[in-house]
């Protein structure tokens, strides 16, 4: 039913709220008279239905809706809505591959990766499909269980037949888990063929890198940055994984540039900070890190090894009290710290002997 309504009868403010509330309305000019009148008709908004009618309403709607409102929204990063969509539909048919795959995908994304990986584990166990092993592995990347993920790469034997982009995260994923396990041969073989998926991929270019550092090829080292550069000429970790590799073939001046060019382009770069720490010599030098970390702490006071870097700032210009407040703070908020821990057991030694 309609309301009606002459705009010269009413106050504005219960009008307005009625237009607002209005699932339609209609505006006629009423003729004659000394002044223009309107004529408004309004038809209210529809009652919310009851939960009961909403839940037919649900049921009435195939899967196929859900999962594809449930694909656009994780597209979308949309990921706790899209995870009750695959929910809802893994209620009526728990062994449905798109929503398995989906809430897995949204319980990823979400940090929840012991939840993840049991619907790929379900995923791999209904369908046998050995993407479902990339995934599961993934899962123990994010939570640092590098064993489990081991044992999952390793179970994959056709990668071949996987999209694309999965192949390249099995081939870079895998090749980053053996470079852990100290197996670099297998690494580098894993990372070469990541990049013949995608050769213009700044991140493996700088793996690659630092895996020829721990080999100790530093020239073969600084190609694989320079190409990373050529990419990308603002990635702190080619520049720094560049000072790296200046500053152990001699060449320190070029080095710090390198590493305060890493800083400058990222301030939380642990290792830029750590390596500048170990070729900073001049006051100057030593004043520019120190303002450096503060500034970062004044953003982020509580990031640990940004402050154990200025405490072990302090311990090396012997500055004994600006040194344990720093140690103190961060065994306060974390009391197993090994490093700081081990550095104050060192403070307290030299500070007695002088």
């Amino acid at each position: 039913m309609a309301i009606s309504r002459t705009l010269g009868k009413i106050s504005q403010e219960p009008f307005l709220e009625l237009v607002a509330e209005a699932s339609e309305i209609h505006i006629e000019e009423l003729p004659g008279g000394n002044c223009r009148q309107f004529y408004v008709a309004l038809r209210p908004p529809k009652p919310a239905p009851s939960p009961v009618a909403l839940e037919k309403e649900l049921e009435s709607k195939p899967k196929e809706y859900f999962l594809t409102h449930a694909g656009v929204l994780l597209q979308n990063k949309e990921y706790i809505l899209a995870r009750n969509l695959y929910s809802y539909v893994l209620k009526s048919d728990i062994r449905n591959e798109v929503a398995l795959k989906g809430l897995g995908t949204c319980l990823s994304r979400l940090g929840e990766a012991p939840a993840a990986r049991r619907c790929f584990k379900a995923l791999w166990e209904l369908y046998g499909k050995e993407d479902s092993l990339l995934w599961m592995a993934l899962t123990c990347v994010a939570e640092k269980d590098d064993a489990s993920a081991l044992s999952y790469f390793k179970q994959i034997t056709s990668p071949h037949f996987m999209h694309s982009g999965d192949q390249f995260d099995f081939y870079r994923e895998f090749g980053n888990a053996q470079t852990r396990s100290g197996d670099y041969t297998s690494a580098e073989t894993l990372y070469r063929k990541a990049l013949d998926i995608e050769p213009s991929s700044e991140t493996v270019h700088i793996n690659l890198g630092m895996l020829e550092i721990q080999r100790k090829r530093y020239e073969s080292a600084g190609s694989y940055f320079h190409r990373a550069l050529r990419i990308n000429p603002k990635s702190s970790r080619a520049h720094c994984g560049n000072g790296i590799v200046l500053a152990e073939l001699g060449d320190e001046r070029r080095a710090k540039d390198a590493l305060w060019e890493s800083l400058n382009l990222d301030s939380q770069n642990v290792v830029a900070i750590y390596e500048l720490l170990a070729l900073c010599n001049s006051k100057d030098e030593v004043t520019q890190l120190r303002r450096q970390l503060r500034k970062y702490l004044d953003r982020e006071p509580k990031h640990r090894e940004i402050r154990y870097a200025l405490a072990a700032l302090f311990f090396r210009e012997n500055e004994w009290n600006h040194c344990e407040v720093e140690l103190d703070e961060i065994l306060r908020a974390e009391p197993g710290h090994l490093k700081a821990q081990k550095l104050k057991v060192e403070l307290l030694a030299t500070r007695h002997r002088n």
